[in-house]
């Protein structure tokens, strides 16, 4: 994957806001960072409802989240964010890996502990790597063909550059999500390229296993919910690399409103794999 061109002297630190002259209410940046902490694992109350015995659906994807709290880091009041504990989420640390068919991608997996994938003792093509692995290698490879070379979107962004990135492979981190959303696509640097456009590079976390109960519907086939998780998360790498501000913005309070990014998203789900319809249920 190429880089496409971008100024890394405009590199704009993460913490980068969308609409820094829109002051936020004291509520309004708990619930930012409340939402972000329950989302990064920092917290097990949830941010709707602490009192829920039972789990409930997961959320389909925490990216709206995620970038709310990037987009309006600078305008969080610092005694606020020391006092709330939050940290910002770093790329998960997992000790194997194993790159998909194509080269395109690097899956980061465990094979034992609370990461461990779905069936992580089967290799039933002894090739030392775990069935699941191998099977999300090639619904990532599939879902790049589609979008990219099918219906000619862009590439994301090659994050080679970045210490975390460590080569031109696209990281897909596979951890226990302990059943709070199905994926997220993390926006990790941001750059204005050369046509004055906002754009990020990434990485996707995706489940371990979709064994929680929060998952019941995919408890018989989590590869389906890898499908269609990969098929939505992928399109939002590719959002970040059209423009990662394109956004609506509410006039009365300057919220970011980002509908068309998970509809589109939704879309493309459709798109890929007709046949699981995730969305009806």
């Amino acid at each position: 994957m190429k880089l496409l061109p971008v100024l890394l002297t405009l590199l704009i630190p993460i913490t980068a806001s969308a609409d820094s002259s829109k002051p936020l209410s004291t509520e309004r940046q708990q619930e930012i960072i409340d939402w972000y902490k329950w989302v990064g694992g920092q917290s097990s109350r949830h941010p709707v409802s602490a009192s829920l015995e039972e789990p409930g659906e997961a959320l389909k994807c925490a990216l709206p989240i995620v970038s709310d709290f990037i987009a309006n880091r600078d305008n969080l009041d610092p005694a606020l964010l020391k006092s709330s504990g939050v940290q910002l989420v770093s790329r998960p640390q997992l000790p194997d890996s194993s790159a998909s068919p194509s080269g395109l991608f690097l899956v980061h997996f465990a094979r034992s502990g609370g990461n461990a994938v779905y069936r992580a003792g089967t290799d039933n093509n002894h090739n030392g790597v775990p069935d699941y692995v191998d099977t999300v290698a090639m619904v990532l490879d599939s879902v790049y063909d589609f979008t990219v070379n099918v219906l000619g979107y862009p590439k994301p962004l090659d994050d080679s550059f970045y210490p975390a990135g460590g080569d031109d492979k696209f990281d897909v981190y596979l951890t226990n999500l302990d059943g709070r959303y199905y994926g997220l696509t993390y926006p990790d640097s941001i750059f204005v390229d050369n046509e004055n456009i906002t754009v990020a590079t990434a990485w996707m976390e995706l489940d371990n296993d979709y064994q929680e109960p929060s998952f019941i519907r995919y408890h018989n086939r989590p590869l389906d919910a890898i499908r269609v998780t990969v098929a939505h998360e992928f399109f939002h790498a590719i959002h970040f690399a059209l423009d990662y501000l394109e956004t609506e913005v509410r006039p009365s309070d300057g919220f970011p409103m980002r509908y068309w990014m998970e509809m589109s998203a939704v879309w493309m789900e459709e798109q890929m794999y007709d046949n699981i319809n995730d969305y009806y249920i």
